[in-house]
């Protein structure tokens, strides 16, 4: 686990390959009717690459890794805090576009078991990447970081 840990999209898409198989396997009833699954599939998909480009520029303005890990090595220890664009709703874009992404793809199957990955990823993040993330970022940054956790959710 330490190796996938460090490698949030590769678990999404193994969570999305699970799902999948077992999607092909049992089928299921389709809960999203057609043609709603490909609106669902556009707008979630769009809304998460989105969020997930949004991020990545910010972190790209203010100069900072993307790259961070427990180790705090010169190249994985963040140089800034970066609390604006969409850190400024959400401490989390980046998981958070990632999972609108499950999400829409498994509208596009619109059949229960693909959503288990959008939600395996969910919780994955949740009480595995996240909490550790924020350790370390409190550990950076102090108590600059502890007023951010205050005024700005995790999710959306």
């Amino acid at each position: 686990m330490i190796y996938l840990r460090k490698q949030p999209p590769l678990l999404a898409f193994i969570y999305l390959f699970i799902a999948f198989q077992v999607h092909i396997r049992l089928l299921g009833p389709v809960i999203i009717p057609r043609p709603l699954n490909f609106y669902l599939f556009l707008i979630l998909t769009g809304a998460g690459v989105g969020l997930i480009l949004g991020a990545i520029k910010l972190f790209q303005l203010k100069k900072t890794t993307l790259k961070f890990d427990e180790a705090l090595t010169e190249a994985s220890t963040p140089t800034a805090l970066v609390t604006e664009g969409v850190y400024g709703f959400s401490r989390n874009p980046m998981y958070a576009g990632m999972i609108l992404i499950l999400a829409g793809i498994s509208a596009w199957f619109a059949t229960p078991w693909v959503f288990l990955a959008p939600l395996a990823f969910f919780l994955t993040a949740h009480y595995f990447f996240i909490p550790k993330e924020e350790q370390l970022l409190e550990a950076v940054f102090g108590e600059v970081y502890v007023a951010y956790q205050r005024h700005v959710r995790r999710w959306l």
